[in-house]
């Protein structure tokens, strides 16, 4: 049973899951829309999934070496 249309502005397909088109569900699943599945890295166009606190394991570990790096000097 349709739900209505897609709920991504310029799309007329009819939505069949959370709002979205088959195409666009399927994109939101991937985490490829601006608003994705998961809560994502806050790193700047980084799509992976959180660790701890607000980035994804590769930019935790760079963000605290970063930092160390600071204090120590």
């Amino acid at each position: 049973m349709p739900k209505g249309p897609c709920k991504l502005e310029g799309c007329e397909r009819a939505a069949v899951g959370k709002g979205y088109c088959t195409r666009h569900y399927r994109q939101w699943r991937r985490g490829g829309l601006p608003k994705g599945r998961y809560k994502t890295c806050t790193h700047e166009a980084c799509h992976k999934p959180r660790s701890l606190g607000s980035k994804c394991e590769e930019h935790r570990g760079k963000s605290a070496a970063v930092a160390g790096e600071a204090a120590a000097s």
